[in-house]
C-alpha cells in the first residue's frame, strides 16, 4: 500500500494592540476611565508575521510488516531577511511488525510486537518579528518627537535547527498487558541566542544563531488488563518520562570568544539547573536572613585576613567575595586540554592572568565542589552573597499519570492522574506573601506567624544559625530579608487527580421494553485536587513549575449527562 500527498500552506498573523491607563481611581470597583484623573500611558502597537510552507509525505506498507514514512517541507518566514528567510526540513520513518512474520504465528503471549526507529529535522523561528533589522520607538520628549533605539537587528538570523532520532518498541504480552517503550535523543544546533553587550553600546543584547544543546530520555506507556471477564473489567493505565538536558556548546560573546557562561547556561550543564544564592537561615541573635558567601581564599589570605575579617566587615566582603562562582572558577582554572588548544599568543596571555592549568578530572572536581578551592563564609547582605549551582534543577526525574478502569454490571468508573517527581521550583507567590514590608501593604502568608521575635530564644548551630523561624519582620527596612534564593525554592513532587468519572448504562433488556438501544447516565469531575509541597502550590502551572501572580489554578468542572441512543 502507498499513498501520498503534496500541500501549500501560507499563514499571516496580524495583531493590533492599543491600551490606555489612568491612575488615581474615585471608585475602587469602577472600570471606566473616566473613573481616574490622572493619564498615565496610552500606547499602541501593530505587528504581521507570515509563514509560507510547501510539504509532502508518503507512506508505503508491505505485506502488513515492513512500514515506511517520509516528510519533507520548506519553511519561509518573514522573521528572518531575505536569503535566510527559507529553512528545509524533514523527516524518515521505518518500522517492523514482527508478529506478521511467519516465524511469529502460534505465538500467542507475545502477540503485536512491533519494532520502529525515525529520524527528523524541525526548525524553530521562536523570535520577535524584525529581529534581523534594528528597531525603534517613537517617544515624546518634552512635546517633541524623539527617536530611540530599541535594539539592533542581526541580518544574518536563520533558522534554528533540531534533530532528533528515536527508536522503540511496541508488544502485547497475552491478553494481559499492553506496552510501548520509545528512547530518543534530539540535538538543537544554531540556537537563538540573545547576546548580550556592553550597556554603554546603547542597547543590551541582539540576537544571533549560536550554541548547541542535546534533549534525550525515555518515554513508557503501560495499560494492564487485570480482570476481563463479562461481569466485570478492571484495566490499569500508566505512563511516563525521564529526560534531561545538557548544554555542549556555549555561544560566542561581542569579543568573538566562547562564552563560559550566558546567564545560568554552562557546558555541560542543563538549562534547567539553578544558579542562584543560597539561603542558610537566620541569625539567631538579630533575625536577618543569612546566605551562603564565597570569597577569593588565595588573595584573602595574602592579605592576612581571616574568614571571621571577611564576614564581619562589609567592605571587606565586597572587595572579595565571589559573586558568580562557576564564573570565577572558569576564568582561573583551565584544563590541559584546552589549554593545549590556544595559540602561543593565547597561552602566554592566560599564564599573565594567571590563569592555572589542571587535568580534566581536578577541573571537574574544583567545579563540583568550589569550597575546596574558595573560602566558603555568610553574610545578611544579600549582594555579597554568591550565586552557584546549588544541586537542584527544574526538570523532574520522572513524570507523566495513570488511571484506573472499572466495569461491573453497567456501573463504569475511570479516574486519571497526573505526577511529577524529583524537580524543584521556584514558588514566587509564596516569596510574595512572606514579605517584610510595611503592615498593610500587601497579604502575608500564616507561615509569618514563625517571623524570628526578640523574646524567643532559638536553638542555633555553631555559626550562629537557626532555621526554627523565618526572618524577621521590619517594617520594609530590611532589604534582603526576601532576595530571591533557595529559601523559595520548593520540590515540584505534585499528584493530581486530573478526571474521574462514573455512569451507569441501564440493561439492554430494559432498555428494549422502552424502545431505546442504550440509556446512559453520567456524572464527571476534572481537576478534583493537586496534592503538593504546599498547599496552594501548583506545581504544574508552568513547565518550571513556577509560580506567579498571573496563573490560574487548573478550574475544578463537574458536569453531567445523559446519553440516549435509538
Amino acid at each position: 500500500n502507498f499513498d501520498a500527498f503534496i500541500a501549500h500552506e501560507t499563514i499571516m498573523t496580524s495583531t493590533d494592540v492599543n491600551s490606555m491607563a489612568k491612575n488615581y481611581t474615585v471608585r475602587p470597583e469602577g472600570l471606566t476611565l473616566s473613573n481616574a484623573i490622572q493619564m498615565s500611558a496610552v500606547e499602541g502597537s501593530s505587528t504581521t508575521t507570515a509563514l509560507e510552507s510547501y510539504f509532502a509525505q508518503a507512506r508505503y506498507n508491505y505485506n502488513e510488516k515492513y512500514f515506511f514514512h517520509g516528510t519533507l517541507r520548506g519553511d519561509g518566514s518573514s522573521k528572518f531577511a531575505k536569503g535566510h528567510r527559507w529553512g528545509t526540513f524533514g523527516s524518515l520513518g521505518v518500522a517492523w511488525l514482527m508478529s506478521n512474520e511467519e516465524f511469529m504465528q502460534g505465538v500467542d503471549l507475545l502477540r503485536n510486537l512491533k519494532l520502529r526507529a525515525s529520524w527528523g529535522m524541525l526548525g524553530n523561528q521562536g523570535i520577535p518579528s524584525f529581529a534581523y533589522t534594528n528597531n525603534y520607538s517613537i517617544q515624546n520628549v518634552n512635546n517633541y518627537i524623539a527617536i530611540t533605539q530599541g535594539y539592533v537587528g542581526n541580518p544574518d538570523l536563520t533558522w534554528e535547527h533540531t534533530s532528533m532520532w528515536d527508536a522503540g518498541v511496541e508488544f502485547s504480552l497475552g491478553k494481559y498487558l499492553d506496552a510501548e517503550v520509545v528512547y530518543f535523543h534530539k540535538t538543537t544546533n544554531n540556537m537563538l541566542f540573545d547576546r548580550s553587550v556592553a550597556p554603554s553600546l546603547g542597547y543590551s543584547y541582539y540576537y544571533v544563531n549560536d550554541g548547541a544543546m542535546i534533549n534525550q530520555g525515555v518515554e513508557f506507556q503501560f495499560n494492564v488488563h487485570a480482570v476481563n471477564t463479562n461481569a466485570f473489567k478492571f484495566d490499569i493505565r500508566l505512563n511516563g518520562g525521564h529526560y534531561t538536558n545538557k548544554m555542549t556548546m556555549m555561544p560566542l560573546n561581542n569579543l568573538g570568544q566562547r562564552m563560559d557562561m550566558n546567564g545560568s547556561y554552562s557546558l555541560g550543564h542543563s538549562a534547567y539547573d539553578y544558579y542562584m544564592i543560597n539561603y542558610e537561615g537566620v541569625n539567631a541573635e538579630t533575625g536577618e536572613a543569612v546566605y551562603t558567601m564565597f570569597y577569593d581564599k588565595k588573595r584573602a589570605d595574602d592579605a592576612g585576613l581571616t574568614e571571621e575579617d571577611i564576614r564581619s566587615d562589609e567592605a571587606l566582603a565586597s572587595e572579595y567575595s565571589v559573586m558568580s562562582v562557576h564564573q570565577h572558577l572558569l576564568d582561573s582554572y583551565m584544563s590541559e586540554k584546552e589549554y593545549a588548544s590556544l595559540s602561543a599568543e593565547e597561552q602566554d596571555a592566560a599564564k599573565a592572568a594567571g590563569v592555572i592549568v589542571v587535568t580534566e578530572k581536578e577541573l571537574k572536581d574544583i567545579l563540583n565542589n568550589p569550597e575546596t578551592v574558595l573560602g566558603k563564609t555568610t553574610t545578611t547582605n544579600a549582594n555579597f552573597a554568591s550565586n552557584y549551582y546549588v544541586g537542584k534543577s527544574a526538570t523532574p526525574k520522572l513524570q507523566g499519570g495513570f488511571g484506573l478502569d472499572f466495569q461491573i454490571y453497567g456501573v463504569d468508573l475511570s479516574a486519571t492522574f497526573q505526577y511529577s517527581l524529583g524537580g524543584y521550583g521556584m514558588d514566587y507567590n509564596y516569596a510574595y506573601l512572606m514579605h517584610s514590608d510595611q503592615a498593610g501593604t500587601m497579604n502575608w502568608h500564616k507561615d509569618i506567624e514563625s517571623s524570628w521575635r526578640f523574646d524567643q530564644p532559638y536553638e542555633a548551630d555553631d555559626r550562629g544559625i537557626t532555621n526554627e523561624c523565618t526572618p524577621r519582620l521590619s517594617n520594609a527596612n530590611d532589604r534582603y530579608a526576601n532576595a530571591s534564593s533557595t529559601r523559595f525554592l520548593i520540590s515540584s513532587n505534585y499528584l493530581a487527580l486530573s478526571n474521574v468519572r462514573i455512569g451507569y448504562s441501564f440493561p439492554k433488556k430494559w432498555m428494549e421494553k422502552i424502545h431505546l438501544n442504550t440509556l446512559n447516565l453520567w456524572v464527571s469531575a476534572d481537576n478534583l485536587f493537586c496534592l503538593s509541597a504546599r498547599q496552594g502550590y501548583i506545581p504544574m502551572a508552568s513547565f518550571t513549575g513556577q509560580s506567579s501572580t498571573d496563573q490560574y489554578a487548573p478550574v475544578t468542572t463537574i458536569m453531567g449527562g445523559i446519553k440516549i441512543s435509538f
